[in-house]
């Protein structure tokens, strides 16, 4: 019996994980830089895989730090990231956590959310 619920609990998971990307999300594949972040923390990178995986850096020294780690989605003019800390620098990483954004106006190379933040596309990516 186990092993059938298994099987269920898969096929259900490559069901949805196999769901072709929307418009928005195809947009959104790529390497975006944070504009804003503070000069002296360097730069922050956000990694949008087509597999809906993602990965955020963080580049102010010799060698990027990833920060982050999660899934993403695009649920209508929301951007949800399941944000998953990794820890660095010696500290312990924080609580992995849920992180809504609304898309207030996008292009092929820049996206503002409603609350400020504004990430644009990184050159070659």
């Amino acid at each position: 019996m186990l092993t059938r619920v298994s099987l269920l609990a898969f096929v259900a998971f490559i069901g949805i994980a196999a769901q072709p990307l929307s418009p928005v999300e195809e947009k959104l594949v790529g390497t975006w830089k944070f504009i804003g972040f503070p000069g002296h923390l360097g730069t922050l990178h956000f990694e949008f895989r087509v597999d809906r995986t993602y990965q955020c850096t963080q580049h102010g020294g010799q060698n990027p730090v990833v920060t982050a780690r999660g899934t993403w989605k695009v649920d209508g003019n929301d951007l949800i990231i399941d944000e998953h800390p990794v820890p660095h620098d010696g500290r312990p990483a924080d609580a992995p956590h849920i992180n809504k954004q609304t898309i207030r106006a996008s292009s092929s190379d820049r996206i503002a959310f409603a609350n400020g933040p504004i990430i644009e596309r990184m050159k070659g990516k």
